[in-house]
């Protein structure tokens, strides 16, 4: 028993030695001032940015200006955010989010023919609703699975997300820019 005792308090120091060993994150700050937010993203990678203009489908809403953020790091690794403003009349009834939510992503979903993969789940950036979701999606004809989280933010959507081949896994960087997401 004493044996055993020994063995695991070796055991676990040297577990807590390799974990401090364990190369820290590497992240930078990148802010987008018209966009109204920051997020970590790895070092030395810039976002391209484009606005485009779609139709949102419903008339209540009309055509959208699409302000996307987008960045590959291996060709194949992709990170991405983008935003688009509802007419303020429409999301200033606090009844609709909930619609404006579903209407984003099934609009996303239908846009990239993606597949949900796993249960979407409820999130909030501060006071403000949001979802995540990770689908199967094929996009340029490369199939990705995408992690994607989106919050309504007033009368704007952000979406944030990251993808992978679809066998890929998510890294511990991705996880991270996810996670960083915050408004000033």
């Amino acid at each position: 028993m004493k044996r055993l005792s020994r063995f695991l308090s070796i055991f676990l120091a040297f577990s807590f030695f390799l974990s401090a060993c364990k190369p820290a994150l590497k992240m930078q700050e990148f802010k987008s001032g018209p966009g109204g937010f920051s997020v970590q993203v790895p070092p030395d990678v810039e976002f391209t940015e484009t606005t485009q203009e779609i139709d949102s489908g419903n008339p209540d809403v009309g055509i959208l200006s699409l302000h996307n953020y987008f960045m590959s790091i291996t060709g194949e690794d992709v990170y991405q955010i983008f935003y688009y403003d509802y007419p303020v009349e429409l999301a200033s009834n606090p009844d609709v989010s909930e619609d404006l939510l579903n209407g984003a992503r099934d609009g996303w979903l239908n846009t990239v023919n993606g597949l949900l993969i796993e249960q979407e789940t409820e999130l909030s950036l501060g006071n403000f609703p949001g979802r995540e979701m990770v689908v199967e999606a094929s996009i340029d004809n490369q199939d990705m699975k995408i992690k994607a989280r989106y919050f309504l933010v007033g009368n704007r959507i952000y979406q944030i997300m990251v993808g992978v081949p679809k066998d890929g896994e998510f890294t511990a960087a991705m996880e991270a820019f996810l996670r960083s997401f915050a408004l000033p």
